[in-house]
C-alpha cells in the first residue's frame, strides 16, 4: 500500500514538473510548442544520468535526438504540440531510453554475447566498473573482492532466484537498477567527505 502511495506521489511530482516546464518553455499564447523547442526541451527532461557506467553522454544525446525524430514521425507531428500530445512523446521517450540503458548494461556483462549473463561474467562486470570515490584512493574506485563476491551473490539471487546461475535480459532490469542503486550511495558518501582530510 506504502509502495503503491509512493508510486502515485512521483507521478504527481513529475506531472507538475512536465506542466512547469512546459508553460514556462512556449514561445506562442496558444499553450504549445513547436517541433524544435520540443527537441531542444527534451534534453533538460532527459539529461544524462550522472557518472553513467554504460552509456557515455554523447551516446546519450545522440540516441535522444534520433527517438525524438522517431516519436516526432510516429506521431505525425508538424507543427504545434499542445500538452497532451508533449506528454505522450515524453512517456514514449523515457520508455525508449530505459530500454537502451538496459541493452546497453546488458551487453556490457553480457561477454559471451549469448542472452544470458552468468556468474562469472557478472563478477567480472563489476570488477571492471569504477564507482566514486575518495580522492586518492588506492582502490581507484574498484570494489575490494570480498564486496565483489558478496554483490555478485546477491545479484544473482535478485535476478535468478531459483537457481541463481544465469540472468536473462527480462529479469536484468532490477540488477541494474540495484547497481545503479549502490552507485548513487557511493556518491553520496563521496560527495559529503572533505577530500583534504583523506590519508591513505
Amino acid at each position: 500500500m506504502a509502495l503503491a502511495r509512493n508510486r502515485a506521489h512521483a507521478v504527481s511530482e513529475r506531472q507538475e514538473e512536465l506542466e512547469e516546464l512546459f508553460e514556462s518553455w512556449g514561445s506562442n499564447d496558444k499553450g504549445t510548442l513547436n517541433p524544435s523547442e520540443f527537441q531542444h526541451m527534451m534534453k533538460f527532461v532527459f539529461p544524462p544520468s550522472t557518472n553513467d557506467m554504460f552509456m557515455t553522454n554523447l551516446q546519450h544525446q545522440q540516441y535522444l535526438a534520433e527517438e525524438v525524430s522517431r516519436v516526432t514521425r510516429k506521431m505525425k507531428i508538424d507543427d504545434e504540440i499542445d500538452f497532451s500530445t508533449f506528454q505522450a512523446m515524453a512517456s514514449l521517450l523515457e520508455v525508449s531510453l530505459r530500454e537502451r540503458q538496459l541493452k546497453e548494461a546488458f551487453a556490457f556483462f553480457d561477454t559471451k554475447a549469448d542472452g544470458l549473463i552468468d556468474r562469472d561474467e557478472l563478477y567480472h562486470g563489476l570488477a571492471a566498473l569504477e564507482f566514486p570515490h575518495r580522492q586518492n584512493s588506492p582502490t581507484a574506485g574498484h570494489l575490494k573482492q570480498s564486496k565483489l563476491e558478496k554483490m555478485t551473490e546477491r545479484l544473482m539471487l535478485l535476478g535468478d532466484p531459483a537457481n541463481q546461475t544465469h540472468i536473462d535480459f527480462t529479469s536484468f532490469a532490477a540488477i541494474h537498477d540495484e547497481i545503479r542503486a549502490y552507485q548513487i550511495k557511493k556518491q553520496s558518501k563521496v560527495d559529503g567527505m572533505d577530500h583534504t582530510l583523506w590519508r591513505r
